[in-house]
């Protein structure tokens, strides 16, 4: 169990691979012991863990784990190289917060991807408007080109009529009476 700037409390697994220089190992075990590995390693590994991670806040400890695996392997090499302990790695596999901070934390998460999710529903709904607005300029645009050129050529709408007039003469099915025949 480790801390946090702000004491809370998490928890981290940390593994330490050293080795010991053999022609050293006689002076080790005369001095400290056979269990020198629960009697130096492990508490050293233990509070050089918490010293390195009380140094960040809470949501700061899993993005810094490299910071705090060298602040370890430093502190390891100094306190333990004259006992002729080599540090060959040290790994920090998981750092875990309590789910009284990830939960809030995934939460918050969350809201900013559908905050994010809407703004670009919003800029897609925005674009799209613009789209049929072009068009429906466009489209007034070339009606009102219509409208002046019908309007301005007397002649427009008889040619009209006549082209409309020879596409139904053309049709065999149709027969053509003109009304002035009847009506005059």
């Amino acid at each position: 169990q480790v801390y946090s700037k702000e004491t809370i409390a998490a928890t981290a697994d940390i593994t330490v691979n050293f080795h010991v220089d053999p022609k050293d190992a006689r002076g080790l075990i005369r001095t400290v012991g056979f269990n020198y590995v629960t009697t130096l390693m492990q508490s050293r590994a233990y509070n050089d863990m918490k010293d390195a991670t009380v140094q960040y806040a809470a949501t700061e400890l899993a993005p810094n784990r490299e910071n705090i695996r060298k602040y370890v392997v430093g502190k390891l090499e100094a306190e333990l190289g004259r006992y002729s302990i080599q540090i060959d790695a040290v790994q920090i596999k998981n750092i875990q917060l309590p789910t009284t901070i990830t939960t809030p934390l995934a939460k918050r998460q969350a809201a900013v991807i559908n905050a994010q999710a809407a703004q670009n529903k919003v800029k897609q709904v925005v674009a799209e408007a613009q789209q049929k607005v072009a068009a429906a300029e466009g489209t007034a645009k070339a009606n009102r080109a219509i409208a002046n050129s019908v309007s301005t050529e007397p002649g427009y709408i008889a040619y009209l009529k006549a082209q409309a007039m020879i596409a139904l003469a053309n049709n065999p099915n149709t027969k053509i009476i003109p009304s002035s025949v009847f009506f005059n």
